[in-house]
């Protein structure tokens, strides 16, 4: 895996919104994939991403009486330019005044 953001005077090599979701979402899969014995050893760090932000959600189970932490991450703000409209216009632009 290759941190694209590591230099933010660049802008361009900042990968969008999405695919540092899909960056931490990969490493959670990683992570959660690894035997009880490798977890400390093996484990891949979060990495420090811009516009996302994380939400956990606590999944009890009652018979095994065992809680589990759910990591979600989503985006904050519009941050990838262009919406998906279909004349290409963004709505959001300053320009639009």
């Amino acid at each position: 895996m290759i941190d694209l953001s590591a230099d933010p005077s660049n802008p361009s090599s900042k990968p969008s919104s999405a695919m540092q979701i899909k960056q931490l979402n990969a490493i959670k899969d990683y992570n959660s994939a690894l035997p009880k014995n490798r977890k400390n050893k093996d484990s891949l760090p979060e990495l420090a991403v811009s516009n996302v932000a994380a939400t956990f959600t606590v999944k009890t189970d009652f018979k095994k009486k065992t809680k589990e932490m759910i990591t979600n991450y989503k985006t904050i703000g519009i941050m990838e330019g262009l919406s998906d409209d279909s004349n290409g216009v963004d709505k959001y632009s300053i320009s639009n005044c």
